[in-house]
């Protein structure tokens, strides 16, 4: 038997999880959310390692990395050396010299910046090349600072087919003639004199040869290389400006010396294909021309690339290559999704609502599939790229969508308005969504340029309205946070305050391009203060959690264990249980309660031992029933007394058949008779049941009705008693009994109260009706443990017909408990729900109308009756 349920649950998890409740009916669906977790982690993860580390196996190969626009002969004339030649982007080749081909075509200014993680990497110089500024117009010729290109009308192409680093440096070049270190690089000259460009409509900007050409044949003032502009325009006289200008000696980075193995070697292109007519900047006097020197001032010039923040838009510091080596950086996601993944399985068996777990493993999902886009956005040209950048977006809103539900499915009441809101943020968030992954086709979100996508981009009105769209999700989380916050909110209040003054910070200085803060990792950054985020709630207290399970328990003064599948003890509380072997047997092998009788104290006790199966285990508790057994024995001497009550009754009725009232009496009677019978019939009917196994909660309910009936029974024959004694019921005692009612109601957090006349009389019939009435309505919330209801009572003078109105603080998704007191023929209720708060308005009817045949209302039986059957009442309101 033991051995075909433990194949059900599964394997023993203590001591380490403080999940103690059962879970036997969801496991299953909790670790199958688990293995789709660890699915996805495993892709990620495989992606992580394989995809940016694909160009690793080119390391034992003959591989040359070459510019997209690399001089064909060159390309030829490699080929015959048993090199395969392979085309990339500027930021590609920027990573092939990190982990990629053995030989790499660049500057000699990058090959000396990457010495630090090669030391043993050679260059071979092929050919010099300087930034210039052509064109077949003759007027470039006079421009001997780039500062003259403002006042002039001229068009200026930017040929974004050079490298950026090329250019910008071109620009921002500042020389001082006659002293050490001439050169300064200023990388606000640079961007202040595109701006004015722009500005004045006179900037146009291509990245093909072809764009090159047809500037050139349109007389712009062309800003690109010597030999890009000799390609462009071979049969054509060019003219160049003489401002000062970068030269760059291009050449053959090679990783090992020699090549990848000791045979082989690699011999420089002869000078036939490196001549001045396709190299210019081959001829000193053409440098001289052009007033072209090399960088003297390398250090300026690092300084320079990292206020252009090109530390980050090269996907890591181009110079610093040592603390980039892409191992680090595959390295520090890997840990990254250790973190996450260990964080994910920690807070699933350690939060307590089922919302919450699903919540989690979403988020941790989201972010790893964050930290997959980051490495195809670095790893994948063209629309991969810009695709996986889009999904950045994503996961920003999506985590603050995911702590607004979670906050507001942690309180006890959903916030006022939360459909209205929940609504309003998905919709946004759909429609974001939308506008971000179609910005292909609209660039309202990015609008790229026509250089690299990762640096030629500017921000569109979608990007703003996508912050603020989240400030406007961070308001609607401080508002759910405040309103399902009960403790100091202070506390509250600073951490909210932190996290948003962290990620407002962050993402300014981001957009606005620090260079320390864009030189960060974004993505883990993020990653890491969303995990803060979920940390922050679950400390202060906002987000339930299962915490410190193992020392609440061992404090707690009810005698329980919780045993293992071998029925040892693992946790006990500091009032344990002394059961011994027999008894622990009989637990085990049947799965029924035990009954014993502790003799050790000074009285004797009536035990009633119960086995619950947990997850890896079981719960054993004791529950002390001597309490009950004196309730059942009050309860029978209850009987006994309300038996003789009624045969007084009876006899007081055989001898008043022969009084002044021969009609009124006997249906008295007939109704008392009946009302007796059928409350003490429901007290018998649950007495029985207080034998069986019953949780608190069942058993509070059946002891409070039992405890109602009673009283209910007893004072339907204290009305009949005093109307017999005094010929009438006094309304002070009608509103006497009914609070007494209400004093059998209470219990723990249920609440009941009532306020009356005290004044007047009332018909004994009414009375009845009044008593009746109450005891209906409180039957119907007996089974709720958390209430409150007041009652307000109004008897009119003269014949009319009493008043009931209920104010009960029951969720509105209980209202189905009152149906049988809206059924209820014997008077007219008006139901009312304003602002989560149930009214209900009750008009008894009057003895002498039937409940299908109603005598005429007075004016105002008629005023309410018009107002309960109205139908043009609210959908808030419903009539009975």
């Amino acid at each position: 038997m033991a051995s075909a349920t433990t194949w059900k649950r599964p394997p023993n998890r203590f001591p380490s999880s403080p999940a103690v409740e059962s879970v036997r009916s969801t496991w299953i669906q909790d670790w199958f959310s688990h293995l789709v977790f660890a699915l996805l982690l495993g892709v990620a993860v495989l992606t992580l390692i394989f995809v940016p580390l694909r160009t690793v196996s080119f390391q034992a190969s003959n591989t040359l990395a070459v510019p997209n626009d690399f001089d064909p002969r060159l390309t030829q004339f490699f080929q015959s050396q048993g090199l395969a030649v392979e085309p990339h982007s500027e930021w590609s080749l920027l990573r092939q010299l990190r982990s990629g081909a053995n030989f790499v075509i660049t500057t000699e200014t990058t090959a000396n910046a990457a010495i630090t993680a090669e030391p043993n990497a050679s260059f071979m110089p092929l050919y010099p090349k300087s930034v210039v500024l052509a064109s077949p117009n003759p007027q470039v010729a006079s421009v001997n600072n780039l500062q003259k290109l403002l006042s002039g009308k001229e068009k200026v192409y930017l040929d974004q087919g050079v490298g950026r680093l090329e250019l910008l440096s071109a620009l921002a070049l500042t020389t001082t003639p006659g002293s050490e270190g001439a050169q300064a690089f200023s990388s606000q000259q640079a961007s202040q004199l595109l701006e004015e460009l722009q500005a004045q409509g006179r900037l146009a900007t291509g990245s093909s040869p072809q764009e090159l050409k047809d500037a050139l044949a349109h007389g712009y003032f062309c800003l690109t290389t010597d030999n890009r502009s000799v390609a462009s325009s071979p049969s054509e006289k060019l003219n160049y400006a003489k401002f000062p200008t970068v030269t760059f000696m291009e050449g053959l980075w090679s990783r090992h010396p020699g090549g990848p193995s000791p045979d082989f070697r690699l011999l420089p292109p002869p000078t036939d294909l490196l001549n001045p007519a396709a190299y210019p900047s081959l001829s000193a006097s053409f440098q001289k021309n052009i007033n072209a020197t090399p960088i003297d001032n390398l250090e300026q010039f690092k300084q320079f690339t990292w206020d252009q923040s090109l530390s980050n838009d090269t996907f890591g510091a181009s110079w610093e290559w040592k603390n980039t080596n892409e191992a680090y950086q595959i390295g520090s996601f890997i840990a990254l999704l250790c973190l996450l993944s260990f964080w994910a399985g920690w807070r699933f068996w350690t939060t307590v609502s089922p919302y919450v777990r699903r919540a989690v493993l979403i988020q941790a999902s989201l972010l790893a599939l964050w930290i997959l886009a980051r490495i195809i956005k670095h790893s994948l040209p063209g629309v991969y790229e810009r695709y996986a950048w889009y999904y950045y977006y994503v996961p920003i809103y999506s985590t603050l969508t995911i702590l607004f539900f979670v906050i507001a499915h942690s309180s006890r009441r959903l916030p006022p308005a939360y459909r209205s809101l929940r609504a309003f943020i998905v919709a946004l968030g759909t429609a974001l969504m939308l506008m971000v992954f179609t910005n292909d086709f609209h660039h309202l979100l990015l609008r790229f340029g026509r250089g690299q996508s990762w640096v030629d981009y500017k921000y569109g009105p979608g990007y703003y309205l996508y912050y603020l769209s989240v400030l406007l999700l961070f308001a609607a989380i401080l508002y759910v946070a405040l309103w399902s916050f009960k403790g100091n909110r202070t506390r509250l209040l600073a951490a909210l305050g932190v996290l948003f003054a962290f990620a407002v910070t962050y993402s300014l200085a981001y957009t606005w391009r620090v260079p320390l803060v864009r030189a960060s990792e974004n993505v883990q950054i993020y990653c890491i203060f969303f995990l803060l985020a979920w940390e922050a709630l679950f400390f202060i207290g906002l987000i339930p959690q299962n915490r410190g399970y193992t020392r609440f328990f061992k404090k707690s003064t009810v005698p329980m264990e919780i045993v293992d599948r071998d029925w040892e003890p693992r946790y006990v509380t500091s009032n344990p249980l002394y059961l011994n072997d027999s008894v622990k047997r009989q637990l085990r092998e049947t799965n029924t309660p035990v009954l014993i009788t502790d003799n050790s104290g000074k009285f004797p006790r009536t035990l009633y031992c119960q086995a619950q199966p947990i997850n890896a285990g079981h719960v054993i508790w004791e529950t002390d029933i001597s309490a009950v057994q004196e309730l059942e024995k009050t309860l029978a001497a209850l009987r006994e007394r309300e038996a003789h009550q009624t045969k007084v009754l009876s006899s007081e009725y055989e001898a008043l058949k022969q009084v002044q009232q021969p009609s009124q009496a006997p249906l008295l009677y007939d109704r008392l008779d009946e009302l007796m019978n059928n409350a003490l019939s429901r007290v018998q009917s649950n007495s029985a049941r207080l034998g069986s196994h019953l949780d608190s909660n069942q058993l509070a309910e059946l002891l409070r009705s039992i405890k109602m009936d009673l009283g209910y029974a007893k004072r339907a024959g204290l009305l009949t008693l005093s109307y017999f004694e005094n010929g009438e019921v006094s309304v002070n005692v009608l509103t006497t009994l009914l609070s007494q009612s209400c004093t059998d109601f209470s219990y723990a957090n249920a609440l009941a109260g009532l306020h009356g006349p005290t004044s007047g009389s009332i018909r004994l019939e009414e009375a009845l009706w009044d008593l009746e009435a109450l005891h209906r309505g409180l039957g119907c919330v007996v089974s709720l443990p958390d209430l409150a209801v007041f009652i307000n009572l109004a008897v009119s003078s003269g014949r009319q017909p009493a008043k009931m109105n209920w104010i009960l603080d029951i969720p509105v998704s209980q209202i189905g408990l009152l149906q049988p007191l809206l059924d209820w023929p014997r008077a007219k209720i008006k139901l009312i729900i304003e602002d989560g708060v149930v009214n209900l308005q009750m008009l008894l009817k009057s003895p002498n109308e039937d409940a299908n045949d109603l005598a005429p209302p007075s004016a105002e039986n008629q005023e309410f009756s018009e107002a309960a059957g109205d139908p043009e009442d609210s959908s808030g309101e419903q009539s009975q």
